[in-house]
């Protein structure tokens, strides 16, 4: 089972639709702030896009989520990336991420910390995706793009960040 958590009226192509409301593509309407209905060990991948920074217990949202994934469950999630003025200017987000956010849902990294639960989470790939003015420095000035991502708002637009569950 592949699982789209959070897909709104359109979940993603391979996936069964996750939303807390009944609609078009939504297979499972379940409240992610709850415990979640899957049993361990029964998911072999999730895609999560713009629902992290909803989530008001990230630790423990990322508990079951951890829970549900098989060993080697790849787990696809898109945000807003932390400056950019999208993560705070829409008033149900209750949290900026960045890049550093996710080792601390990785066990050797964090070490022992327990206040993020269970979970084990290889950091695969992470890919900072440039607001539309700057896909061309992007792309053609690589060092001026990294520089103005450093230091100056607005540059990144979200990051694209693949998990692997490790069990």
């Amino acid at each position: 089972m592949r699982l789209d958590l959070g897909c709104g009226p359109s979940p993603a192509d391979g996936y069964e639709g996750v939303d807390l409301f009944p609609g078009p593509g939504v297979v499972h309407v379940v409240d992610l702030e709850q415990p979640w209905p899957w049993d361990p060990n029964s998911v072999e991948g999730v895609n999560c896009s713009h629902l992290v920074e909803h989530v008001r217990d990230l630790p423990r949202f990322m508990a079951e989520l951890w829970r549900v994934c098989k060993d080697g469950a790849e787990v696809l999630i898109s945000h807003p990336y932390q400056f950019n003025v999208r993560a705070w200017q829409d008033p149900t987000h209750v949290r900026a991420l960045n890049e550093v956010s996710w080792f601390y849902f990785d066990a050797q990294w964090r070490g022992n910390r327990p206040e993020f639960g269970e979970t084990d989470f290889v950091l695969v790939d992470l890919i900072a995706v440039p607001e539309e003015n700057w896909k061309e420095t992007a792309a053609l000035h690589p060092e001026e793009f990294e520089r103005a991502a450093r230091n100056q708002i607005n540059v990144i637009s979200d990051l694209r960040v693949t998990l692997r569950a490790r069990k």
